[in-house]
């Protein structure tokens, strides 16, 4: 056999080989990927805020952590199993630690009965660790024919310390809206262990490209397989679809400083076991008859400036089980936003040698329970009232001790259960302010105790009164006027970006309104901050 013809028999075999593997694509120096998945990031005509209400999802990776080892087993097997010389192939390898919490909900949350009909109310907090490998020969022409395998292992729990109750009514409680009522009647407590593993092709050039994927999960609350495909067309494309769940960057492409486009895919599970349907696997729990098979139809579009990439995905879900309920839709929409920093470069160095305008910037988010109370007091204004809590808010540093910034926190005086008319009443108070903050030990470092951080604020009061009739709720009005607020955070870095803190927060609302004339309340929440 000539030359010419070993080294085509090799690249097709290479081909071949790694049409065998997962989708989690690990090139490169990415610091993170963070999904986050609602069915209100879809159009109005198109959300329903019912089923799958909330996906949040982050992937950081853990090179000196255990992750790594398993990355660098899984390049080790790949490699001694090929059939492809050693010197004609390289493996992209990469170890992460993976954090994820899911809430999904009947079709109606604001009645405090549920339909033994409607899928259950269901929260999953999960962790754990994944590893990447991508092999890739190492002379390519115009055409690629890249694959990348993925194995996952995630151990969480469902039930109440899945935290899905209070993630929702607090997020409720910053949109003004909807504080669900029938948590009560979640799964229960149940400790979950998840295996899965995928593989993913992509076949194309810079300007268009297909990628297949298939996948097995194992596990205590889903088991199935699946299949399904993405097709990309852009420009200075790179990396695989982010959608798909995994890294992008490359370290050894040579690619542009943007790139962006537009895409279409569909995948397929086909389900023997689903825990959000099929219950609890000890003890049973409410239930309803899941559909084995389930598809997702995507569409959306990606744009890369730099080493930061944003991802939009609108996803159109089959019915998930059946029978439903008359009032049930037979697909659910979902919006989907991935958030990533692809570093296919050596680091840029600790935050501090960045620019002025581009260093110690803040986002925070904090979720919890109040007491609130209206004043002047009177019969109702003398019973101090607990409910959720919810506090956003973004900051800049200004020196190492002050900080500039806006911050929306608030809480809802939740009314009895319905009258004899099936009307209940939710009262929501919220302070949307400018913030000056001080930090009097200094900017936090990784690997100190802590930081202390101490906030007041001025702005806008907001209080709205909201009634829910037989389930269903009445937007009503809101009265605004003036807020005022202080908060004490206590923050611990668990990295270079990220930080996990406990907050309160003060606030005065005078609005001069006959829904609320002054009122006060107290936020108290478990807080996480990310700083990009």
């Amino acid at each position: 056999m000539t030359g010419a013809r070993v080294r085509v028999a090799r690249r097709c075999a290479a081909a071949a080989i790694a049409c065998l593997a997962p989708a989690g694509i690990v090139h490169g120096q990415g610091d993170f990927q963070l999904y986050v998945e609602n069915d209100t990031l879809v159009p109005s005509a198109l959300s329903s805020d019912e089923y799958y209400s909330q996906g949040l999802r982050l992937v950081v990776p853990r090179e000196a952590w255990f992750a790594a080892r398993a990355s660098g087993s899984l390049r080790d097997w790949l490699g001694n199993h090929s059939l492809i010389p050693a010197e004609s192939i390289t493996y992209d390898a990469r170890g992460s630690l993976v954090v994820g919490h899911t809430i999904l909900t009947p079709s109606v949350i604001t009645s405090f009965d549920v339909d033994p009909r409607d899928r259950p109310y269901a929260g999953y907090l999960y962790a754990g660790i994944r590893a990447d490998v991508v092999p890739r020969l190492r002379h390519r022409d115009t055409w690629r024919f890249d694959v990348a395998h993925s194995v996952e292992a995630d151990v969480g729990f469902v039930g109440q310390p899945s935290m899905a109750k209070h993630a929702q009514r607090g997020f409720h409680v910053l949109r003004e809206h909807r504080i669900p009522k029938g948590w009560d009647h979640q799964l229960g407590t149940e400790p979950s262990l998840n295996l899965v593993y995928t593989w993913n092709g992509l076949w194309g050039k810079h300007f268009f490209d297909v990628s297949p994927a298939l996948g097995l999960a194992l596990g205590t609350l889903q088991t199935y397989p699946t299949a399904g495909a993405t097709v990309r067309v852009g420009w200075n494309m790179t990396g695989f679809p982010v959608s798909l769940g995994s890294w992008t960057a490359a370290a050894d492409e040579k690619r542009k400083d943007w790139e962006f486009g537009l895409f279409a895919g569909a995948d397929g599970r086909y389900f023997l076991r689903n825990g959000y349907f099929d219950g609890n696997l000890i003890g049973g729990g409410p239930s309803v008859d899941r559909t084995r098979g389930v598809y997702d139809l995507r569409y959306g579009g990606f744009l890369r400036i730099l080493d930061w990439r944003l991802t939009y995905t609108l996803v159109r879900r089959s019915r998930e089980f059946a029978p439903t309920p008359p009032y049930a839709k037979a697909h659910h929409n979902f919006g989907s936003v991935s958030l990533g920093r692809e570093r296919a470069g050596a680091d840029t160095g600790p935050p501090g040698d960045q620019a002025f305008l581009r260093r110690d910037w803040t986002l925070g988010l904090g979720l919890g329970y109040g007491l609130a109370r209206l004043l002047p007091e009177g019969p109702v204004g003398q019973r101090t009232t607990h409910g959720p809590a919810g506090r956003f808010g973004v900051e800049k540093g200004l020196t190492d001790h002050l900080l500039l910034g806006a911050m929306v926190v608030g809480v809802v005086r939740e009314g009895g259960p319905p009258d004899e008319t099936g009307t209940h009443r939710d009262t929501f108070l919220l302070t949307k302010a400018v913030t000056v903050g001080y930090r009097p030990f200094g900017r936090p470092q990784v690997g100190s105790l802590g930081a202390l951080h101490l906030r007041v604020g001025i702005g806008r009061g907001v209080g709205k009164e909201e009634l829910t009739v037989n389930g269903v709720p009445d937007l009503g009005e809101a009265d605004t006027g003036l807020g005022l607020l202080g908060a004490v955070e206590y923050a611990f870095r668990l990295g270079r970006d990220l930080s996990l803190g406990v907050e309160a927060t003060w606030s005065h609302l005078r609005i001069d309104k006959a829904l609320v004339d002054r009122a006060r309340f107290l936020a108290t929440s478990l807080t996480v901050q990310w700083r990009p």
